[in-house]
């Protein structure tokens, strides 16, 4: 057991994390509780400005939600290993030029503050 407010060293040093406000507040792995409260996703980073691709990506079947910043599309997926050859198909059919793609993670500070805001 470790308890700790650095949670960067917690993430990287245990394999359950529970969140605390007066009470547990949700208790479970890093990566279930990310994809609890964020759900799935890939990060797409491409040449220039992002935005313009919002739209084609947002009419994607497959897509939950898109936003653009900069030259990064985050885009909520269920399944991001089995659609996102799909997706940056349809992003180079759209003459996206593609930088990396990588998977959406949220810090567990993200996790803590998202729980705490809702308790």
């Amino acid at each position: 057991m470790l308890a700790a407010h650095d949670l960067t060293e917690a993430d990287e040093l245990c394999d359950v994390i529970a969140v605390f406000e007066r009470h547990v507040l949700r208790m479970g792995p890093p990566a279930e509780l990310r994809a609890l409260l964020f759900g799935l996703g890939t990060v797409v980073r491409v040449a220039g400005n992002a935005a313009p691709y919002v739209a084609l990506v947002r009419g994607l079947a497959f897509v939950r939600e898109v936003t653009a910043t900069g030259e990064s599309l985050a885009v909520r997926l269920d399944d991001p290993d089995g659609m996102n050859p799909r997706l940056v198909s349809a992003l180079l059919a759209a003459g996206a030029e593609i930088r990396y793609v990588e998977p959406m993670r949220h810090s567990l500070e993200d996790v803590y503050l998202r729980l705490v805001k809702g308790s």
